[in-house]
């Protein structure tokens, strides 16, 4: 077993309501905020298992961070990654 104590959720954004002075809600911005997640979270959010996972942060192409015991992966540039990787293997076919 590995050293996640558990799952941090994965949310890329969050929403909030820009209110006008008549507090009517006019739009929604969006909020971009660094999520970090578990390993087990990324898993089921990349769809890739946890010795490839491991794999991917050896290999450098996974930013993640070790707090602790836990190591937590960086969501959002985990998948922006993953898709640079499709955009070359799909260039390259």
């Amino acid at each position: 077993m590995h050293e996640d104590d558990g799952d941090v959720p994965y949310n890329a954004t969050t929403t909030a309501a820009a209110a006008t002075d008549d507090g009517q809600n006019k739009a929604a911005r969006q909020v971009q905020q660094p999520i970090f997640g578990s390993v087990d979270a990324w898993c089921e959010a990349s769809g890739l298992g946890r010795s490839a996972t491991y794999e991917a942060i050896s290999a450098g192409w996974l930013p993640s961070v070790k707090i602790g015991k836990r190591r937590l992966i960086d969501m959002e540039r985990g998948i922006a990654a993953m898709r640079a990787m499709c955009q070359r293997t799909q260039s390259e076919n």
